[in-house]
């Protein structure tokens, strides 16, 4: 994929955002500048975090996207839980996640 644009990112709602969830970024810029706004979730936490802790939760992504091309944006909403670690894990999802998910 290759993405394309007709002019530099300058404010925070052009810029293109990167990252897997626990490290993340905002790129602006253009051809001969860019500027990289970093965050890390022990930025945010005060304290290192274990890696392993969501390591299962990429399997939520393709019912995420599936409930919102359904535009089922209630149950999109939920199962993003699963994959922010709000939720239960998927080893362990209750009765109301588990129906949600299938």
């Amino acid at each position: 994929m290759t993405l394309h644009y007709d002019r530099q990112a300058d404010y925070f709602e052009e810029s293109l955002p990167i990252g897997n969830g626990k490290l993340g970024a905002l790129i602006y810029g253009g051809t001969d500048d860019n500027i990289i706004y970093l965050n890390d979730i022990t930025l945010w936490t005060g304290k290192p975090v274990d890696r392993d802790l969501d390591k299962d939760a990429h399997q939520w992504i393709p019912k995420i996207r599936e409930a919102l091309f359904r535009e089922d944006y209630q149950l999109a909403d939920s199962l993003q839980l699963h994959v922010q670690d709000w939720g239960p894990s998927p080893t362990t999802s209750g009765a109301s996640a588990s129906t949600a998910a299938s």
